[in-house]
């Protein structure tokens, strides 16, 4: 375990309040792109490309981290890049009106690139600078700091843009989102300067000759390693329903219950806003209960917003399904993501992540793209229900095939302290 440097929890917090900015502005993207002239299958990509990139880049991002001597260095560079990237849509109403639409739905997926290197970064940076008995409470802090950020900006955004001429306001909007998020990147410099030189992993894997053995060595880290191959799997299975759905929800919203952009920021606003009281509960829970109990609880609970969201058809409802979503949700995240750092070998965490996220990206791509295919077919609320019984009966595997890691949170910390 590498010395953590000072502070490094309370960086870590403003890294991620700063990057909220700019999650603000992504959660306009689509329904920006729908206004521009973007067409169904168009947003279907926006949650389909991405997942092919992380099938792409994953593994050979994992191998780059490992060896990187410092990783935090490496994810600002990353998350510079994606908010170049995302900047970039300010320009794009002044492109010809045919290829506006086209150009912000590309720029969004372009900047899922480098952002998904910079999703394994986070984790191998969090669990160097953070013990492992503290991750559940940084991961619970870092979560509430974007989380406020992401309530107050959605809910100002949404009604702010509805004052603004259109395009105009949505490109004021990408330019605020990127000065602000530009300070979680100084922060990350400054931990990077930090922190101690990171060691070349004690047994790093083989370099491949070619693209077919890194696959093969993938292979055989799932077979012999039982607790990282049963965690990828139960995820999975659980995750299929979500994927499948993923694009549905902008479009119910803004074609079939008629949303204007104020009530997309306010949605948002409460999909950020409550589950900051989630992480206060639920880092406590976990702290008397312990990881893998949490983890049970709350996986499940996940799949009950897109079969509640397709069971009833008013915005209003829609708002409270919402907000409970984003009370139960919170559990899932201090549970599954620090089990999952716990369980991959601390000299190949990077490799393993890339792994774990390759995985996941494969059926990530095409279940969104069956998702709208259906809904053409049988109406997006057939497919919404669905997607959620499926996603309940994946999440069983993680009562019908258990985690063995032992918990190592459970009552550490009688109570939460501020990072």
């Amino acid at each position: 375990m590498i010395a953590p440097p000072p502070n490094a929890a309370r960086i870590l917090t403003i890294e991620a309040a700063a990057g909220a900015f700019l999650a603000v502005a992504t959660s306009f993207g689509a329904f920006f792109a729908l206004k521009l002239g973007a067409t169904d299958a168009e947003i279907a990509l926006l949650s389909a490309l991405p997942a092919l990139l992380a099938l792409c880049v994953t593994i050979p991002a994992g191998r780059l981290i490992s060896r990187h001597a410092r990783p935090a260095r490496l994810l600002a560079v990353h998350q510079l890049a994606q908010r170049g990237l995302i900047v970039l849509i300010a320009l794009t109403p002044l492109l010809p009106l045919i290829a506006q639409p086209h150009a912000v739905v590309a720029l969004l997926i372009l900047a899922t690139l480098p952002a998904q290197v910079a999703g394994i970064a986070i984790g191998v940076t969090l669990a160097d600078a953070i013990v492992e008995t503290e991750r559940a409470r940084v991961v619970a802090w870092r979560s509430m700091a974007a989380a406020a950020v992401t309530a107050a900006g959605l809910f100002l955004a949404g009604r702010w843009l509805e004052t603004q001429p259109f395009p105009g306001g949505y490109q004021k909007l990408y330019a605020l989102a990127f000065a602000g998020s530009l300070v979680g990147v100084i922060a990350l410099l400054r931990l990077a300067a930090r922190q101690p030189l990171r060691a070349a992993p004690a047994e790093a894997p083989v370099r491949p000759a070619m693209r077919g053995s890194r696959i093969e060595q993938a292979r055989a880290i799932l077979r012999n390693h039982a607790e990282f191959a049963r965690i990828t799997v139960n995820t999975l299975a659980h995750a299929l329903g979500l994927w499948l759905v993923a694009p549905l929800y902008v479009l119910y919203y803004a074609k079939a219950l008629g949303a204007t952009a104020s009530w997309i920021g306010l949605n948002g606003t409460l999909a950020s806003l409550t589950p900051i009281i989630g992480f206060l509960a639920w880092q406590r829970i976990v702290r008397v209960k312990g990881e893998n109990r949490v983890l049970v609880w709350t996986i499940s609970a996940v799949g009950l917003y897109p079969l509640l969201v397709g069971l009833t058809p008013n915005l209003t409802v829609i708002l409270v399904w919402t907000a409970l979503n984003g009370l139960l949700a919170p559990g899932l995240t201090v549970s599954h993501y620090p089990m999952l750092l716990k369980i991959c070998p601390a000299e190949q965490r990077a490799f393993y992540l890339g792994i774990y996220s390759a995985v996941m990206g494969g059926f990530a791509f095409l279940l969104p793209l069956l998702g709208v295919r259906l809904s053409e077919i049988v109406g997006i609320r057939p497919v919404l229900i669905a997607g959620g019984l499926l996603c309940l009966l994946g999440s069983m595997s993680f009562r019908l095939r258990p985690l063995t890691m032992p918990d190592s949170m459970r009552s550490v910390f009688p109570s939460p302290r501020r990072p």
